[in-house]
């Protein structure tokens, strides 16, 4: 039970503090969370934590969670979880937010990958048989920068369903969005794991018409810091790097599969049929799910930009990868 995750790490914390005075020498990275502490995108950071990681490289990573919205900070150019007051030094954003913040002014950069190509889903509702069914229905995707948004509409336009062909209703969530389905209210949402899982198991006869893998490899979260934090505390960021390397690294490991999966089950409270499904697609290296070892394919990320361009959301030709981009760390901590 998600008990269980959560004493783990505050035994972590006890046996930390007990160091004293090794532990107060120890630089602290204030690492900000989304609101949802129970996501799969929390699962690095989550056994960076428990396995030591961060300990290991003499670094203690404090976490501090913002609500505030990445997507209307994005329109004012900034980044709300570390510009302008925000209460940390990294964050993990969608690629599209942050791309939108850059453009718009923003002094963040991306130095890592947590999360490259997760799964989301088209579900539909019964009566949706095949991709012709969604003319003038109500789809449910996020944000128009949101890389939900940006990988969902190219599933869409790849089978003929382009952007004046449906209805667009924007809800936040994938939870949000699966209440939407199943009052009838939306034909397709498109929802992550293990929220599309759910909808499957559900006996309502809700259906996957397809994922959002069909648009290609991109990447979907980053992490991001400063540039003017990042020239001071270079030294803190390898550190952390080094860490989150790591703990990929372990996550990835085929003899570290059953542990994985327990993590997996305590933090996101999933029953053990669904955490098989979770895991079985980390083990699929055809879907490039998770990074390796932290790393920012630039590929992956030129892909995603050029999907950007396709969406129409910018009237001005975009950079290219390497403008949002700074893997100084990433290469210092070993990463390639």
């Amino acid at each position: 039970m998600k008990h269980k995750l959560i004493s783990a790490l505050l035994g972590m914390a006890f046996l930390g503090s007990a160091h004293g005075a090794l532990c107060a020498e120890m630089p602290t990275l204030r690492y900000v969370q989304g609101g949802n502490s129970t996501s799969l995108s929390q699962l690095p950071i989550t056994v960076a934590q428990m396995k030591g990681f961060y300990a290991r490289e003499g670094l203690r990573v404090e976490f501090v969670t913002n609500d505030e919205s990445n997507s209307a900070a994005a329109e004012e150019g900034y980044n709300p979880s570390i510009e302008r007051g925000g209460p940390g030094d990294i964050t993990t954003v969608s690629a599209g937010f942050f791309v939108h913040a850059v453009l718009n002014g923003s002094d963040a950069v991306a130095i890592s990958a947590q999360t490259a190509n997760p799964v989301y889903s088209l579900i539909v509702r019964p009566e949706i048989r095949t991709f012709d069914d969604l003319w003038g229905k109500e789809i449910t995707l996020t944000a128009p920068w949101d890389t939900i948004t940006i990988t969902t509409r190219k599933l869409l336009a790849s089978h003929g369903i382009g952007p004046s062909d449906f209805q667009f209703k924007r809800i936040r969530n994938s939870d949000a969005r699966l209440e939407c389905l199943q009052s009838g209210e939306c034909a397709a949402i498109t929802a992550g794991q293990p929220y599309d899982i759910q909808a499957l198991n559900m006996g309502m006869g809700f259906h996957r018409l397809g994922t959002n893998y069909e648009a290609g490899p991109v990447i979907f979260n980053l992490e991001i810091v400063r540039r003017a934090w990042a020239r001071d505390n270079g030294d803190i960021l390898v550190r952390y790097l080094r860490a989150a390397a790591n703990a990929m690294r372990f996550i990835n490991d085929p003899n570290n599969r059953l542990e994985v999966m327990e993590i997996i089950r305590e933090l996101t409270g999933e029953p053990q049929e669904i955490v098989n499904e979770i895991m079985a697609g980390y083990e699929d290296l055809t879907l490039r799910i998770l990074p390796r070892q932290a790393e920012l394919d630039m590929e992956s990320f030129q892909h995603f930009l050029e999907l950007l361009e396709e969406a129409g959301v910018s009237s001005e030709p975009l950079p290219r990868a390497e403008h949002f981009v700074d893997l100084t760390y990433a290469q210092a901590a070993g990463i390639r």
